[in-house]
């Protein structure tokens, strides 16, 4: 199995409505990458001191590594990284490991 992380930080000046917007799209992934065998993501809930952590993630698993690079290049998911993600983004972090 492939895991893969994704970290962002975003804009100091982002709304909550599109940061909001943004979960709402990547909620949708699964639905239209089957890929895609788990999946989880959401908001950092603010636990570690101020300004140290990422503000959002993404965990997804994938069975193979084509699974993978499949996901990574699927249309779907470039258009909402596009829309949602790369006009509010500041810094993103990733890994993709097996597990």
């Amino acid at each position: 199995m492939i895991r893969h992380i994704a970290a962002f930080r975003f804009n100091s000046a982002v709304s909550t409505e599109k940061i909001s917007d943004l979960d709402k799209a990547i909620a949708t992934l699964p639905d239209h990458i089957p890929a895609i065998k788990s999946f989880a993501h959401g908001p950092d809930l603010h636990l570690w001191p101020e300004g140290t952590n990422y503000d959002y993630v993404v965990v997804a698993d994938f069975d193979t590594e084509q699974d993978y690079r499949d996901y990574a290049v699927d249309t779907y998911h470039q258009e909402m990284i596009k829309k949602g993600l790369l006009p509010i983004l500041k810094e993103r972090a990733a890994i993709q490991f097996e597990f």
